[in-house]
């Protein structure tokens, strides 16, 4: 399936900070469009979004909810946004509210992702489907490539593959290993970005177990326990999350 989100028609329904970051919350006007029995078929509807940026400023929260005229996303603005959608590097976010306010975000480091169902709204004409694109085969090549790096401990070049590959498609695995990358090369505060994009999008142990490390790392005892202790949630054996906890009390005494 191919979903795109279009800012207009969505709603700002939540913003939060989390430290340096902002969480937006949407309604998001989502285009999805499926092959089936060999033809595209398009529909609109309206789910959870979440747009994480990492280490943001921002003008004022606006009072929620409320609807969203247009929006852009700078440097990378291709009007429709293909979810996951993935922007490295400084970014900016821009949303016109149907109030006349400008919700103006800067930040390093964006990801957009659903975040649940939603409800139909309409079917789509033929000549609103995107054309599909080659672009997760390449990023298939440059994840696989990153790995291959990693392996020979050439973290830079690999975290340069990798960056490649998350913005062309940002699967939750290429966001692990460019965390992994930015934590051995002592850019603790990067790969914290990219591991909580990794916990987010995937249930599995070892983002928030390198993510506890990380903050560790950072000395903010409080999350590395929280991400230790979620990592053992979602797998009581990892080795990792235990040996956070394990310094983290020999710490305490």
């Amino acid at each position: 399936m191919i979903a795109a989100l279009e800012f207009h028609d969505s709603t700002v329904t939540g913003f939060a900070t989390d430290g340096a970051d902002v969480r937006i919350s949407l309604d998001g006007y989502l285009l999805q469009w499926e092959l089936i029995e060999n033809e595209w078929k398009g529909t609109g509807w309206i789910r959870p979004v979440q747009i994480f940026i990492a280490q943001a400023s921002s003008d004022s929260a606006p009072t929620l909810p409320i609807h969203i005229s247009t929006g852009e996303i700078v440097p990378n603005d291709p009007g429709l946004f293909p979810l996951p959608f993935f922007v490295s590097g400084a970014v900016r976010l821009r949303l016109q509210l149907v109030s006349g306010e400008i919700l103006n975000i800067g930040g390093r480091d964006l990801l957009i992702t659903v975040r649940g169902d939603g409800r139909f709204v309409e079917d789509l004409p033929d000549e609103f489907r995107p054309p599909v694109s080659p672009r997760s085969e390449s990023a298939v090549d440059l994840y696989y490539k990153g790995r291959r790096l990693m392996e020979v401990d050439a973290l830079d070049d690999a975290s340069s593959v990798l960056s490649q590959s998350a913005e062309l498609a940002p699967h939750f695995k290429t966001l692990e290993l460019l965390g992994e990358c930015h934590l051995k090369t002592g850019r603790v505060r990067d790969a914290v970005t990219y591991l909580t994009a990794a916990t987010d999008l995937n249930q599995q142990s070892r983002a928030p177990a390198l993510l506890a490390e990380a903050f560790e790392k950072l000395g903010d005892v409080d999350r590395a326990k929280e991400f230790a202790e979620l990592a053992l949630m979602r797998s009581e054996d990892n080795a990792r999350a235990k040996a956070v906890l394990d310094r983290l009390r020999r710490s305490s005494h």
